[in-house]
């Protein structure tokens, strides 16, 4: 059984794998799968906007290499997605994969993607949340993620932006607030 000290050690490496990456305006992700008993079994970071999520390479490091995931527990530097945007929510791909607990260094901010850890809860995972000096770390190394999503509280939900009549549905989707401010990782 692995204890909160080796998932907290797994979040650090995660940190580092999350580093590799290049994907502002989005925040920087690292994730890892361990068994058990501790081997672990795959890896992945978010590349670039766009690109597949850390959790999604990392099931898919797993994959490549022969592992089953099935009630494992995924590290991941930031709490996974629960939303479509440009990739389909990091929750639905964990739970498909049989994944056991998610242990998460850092909540997602953003709105639009936040409600990761409750969705997985719903659906009979297990989450925890990492010790102080892991999300002190995840919180720097996401710095300007964060404080460009904490300046977004002072403008209007996209939800609230309504066209008045469907011809004008279209430009509203393409110049909302949320198109504009959001980041849709």
């Amino acid at each position: 059984m692995i204890v909160a000290e080796q998932l907290d050690s797994l979040a650090l490496q995660a940190l580092e794998l999350a580093a590799r990456g290049a994907t502002e305006p989005n925040p920087m992700v690292g994730a890892i799968i361990v068994s058990p008993s501790g081997e672990i079994l795959g890896r992945g970071w978010h590349h670039a906007a766009g690109k597949p999520h850390a959790e999604v390479e990392a099931l898919q490091d797993a994959v490549a290499a022969g592992r089953d995931v099935r009630g494992a527990t995924m590290v991941v530097t930031l709490e996974p997605c629960n939303h479509f945007g440009r990739t389909p929510p990091c929750t639905e791909a964990i739970l498909a994969a049989g994944i056991a607990h998610v242990h998460v260094a850092l909540r997602d901010p953003n709105p639009i993607a936040a409600g990761g850890m409750e969705r997985l809860e719903a659906a009979g995972v297990r989450t925890s949340i990492a010790g102080e000096e892991v999300r002190a770390a995840a919180a720097r190394q996401n710095e300007a993620f964060l404080r460009w999503v904490s300046r977004l509280d002072a403008r209007p939900p996209a939800a609230e932006i309504r066209p008045r009549d469907e011809s004008s549905a279209a430009s509203a989707r393409d110049h909302s607030v949320e198109s504009r401010t959001l980041p849709r990782r």
